[in-house]
């Protein structure tokens, strides 16, 4: 994994912000100019992770999420030990994603560096796969 940064702050309805790209490329390597801003293309979180499973096909790779439970993820820390994306909310109130391994987050492309938190008690996961 590699820490990329956000380029583009979140600031509707002038810019949606980069954080998921800026996780993907985190985990993939590669510079952020080279993944798409899946949010500012998509018209709903559906359509997003379908372009970004579109994006991800020729590199045969594949992307799902499962909602998590913030307690019950304590207890599958270790099964998950490999980078993932783990999305909740900031305490700016905003939906945000950030670069996890083993259930915690370990890279918050924001300036703040302060992640995410559970919303409503849960957490999404998100991973990146083989096809």
């Amino acid at each position: 994994m590699k820490p990329i940064d956000m380029t583009i702050m979140h600031d509707p309805p002038a810019a949606h912000g980069d954080c998921f790209r800026c996780v993907i490329a985190s985990i993939l390597e590669m510079p952020p100019v080279d993944v798409p801003h899946f949010s500012e293309l998509a018209t709903d979180s559906a359509h997003e992770r379908r372009l970004l499973r579109e994006w991800l096909a020729p590199r045969g790779l594949s992307y799902f999420e499962i909602e998590w439970e913030a307690e019950a993820l304590k207890n599958w820390r270790a099964d998950l030990s490999f980078h993932h994306v783990i999305s909740g909310v900031t305490e700016r109130g905003t939906r945000h994603a950030c670069v996890g391994f083993a259930g915690e987050v370990v890279h918050d492309p924001h300036p703040s560096r302060t992640g995410v938190r559970p919303d409503d008690g849960r957490l999404l996961l998100g991973f990146i796969c083989k096809l």
